[in-house]
């Protein structure tokens, strides 16, 4: 290992480390005490919900791709 390697490593190093003292900051001075409301009734209808393909609109016969008047 060269001594440019070293020095690479120790930057490397020291920028992740400071990266994430500074994301654990921001954390615990903005967000730690945020809390969330879940209305657990509204998220299961939401993931339950029937798929748009499903309607019977989707079940229509498709119409010719391109324009209309190019005959």
């Amino acid at each position: 290992m060269t001594p440019e390697d070293r020095g690479l490593r120790r930057e490397l190093v020291l920028v992740i480390a400071l990266k994430l003292a500074l994301l654990t900051a921001l954390w615990w001075f903005a967000l730690r005490d945020v809390q969330v409301e879940v209305d657990a009734p509204a998220a299961a209808a939401r993931f339950i919900a029937p798929h748009p393909a499903d309607s019977p609109d989707a079940l229509r016969t498709p119409q010719p791709l391109g324009d209309k008047h190019a005959q």
